[in-house]
């Protein structure tokens, strides 16, 4: 994994740091890991839109299904910490 600030069309974190959202990705087959401290929506690169995976919940652990729409957004259902980790499908 490598840090890639470039998935994110728009980083909050430049106006309000404790927004700031980190985005890694692998090197070879698509893997995304993005962590959301704020939740709420992200835009990212429209190449990864159609991307799905899973958002966790840091709290608990839980997982919920989660995919990356048309126009390249995805939706958290809370302003609590996400973890959302996404990869082509096989």
């Amino acid at each position: 994994m490598r840090p890639n600030p470039n998935l994110l069309i728009d980083q909050p974190g430049l106006t309000a740091a404790r927004a700031f959202i980190a985005a890694a990705q692998n090197v070879g087959c698509l893997i995304v890991i993005l962590y959301l401290p704020l939740g709420g929506r992200v835009e990212l690169d429209t190449d990864l839109a159609g991307l799905t995976g899973c958002r966790v919940d840091p709290r608990t652990g839980a997982s919920q299904p989660i995919s990356v729409d048309a126009d390249g957004n995805l939706d958290t259902p809370s302003e609590v910490d996400w973890v959302v980790v996404l990869k082509e499908s096989q």
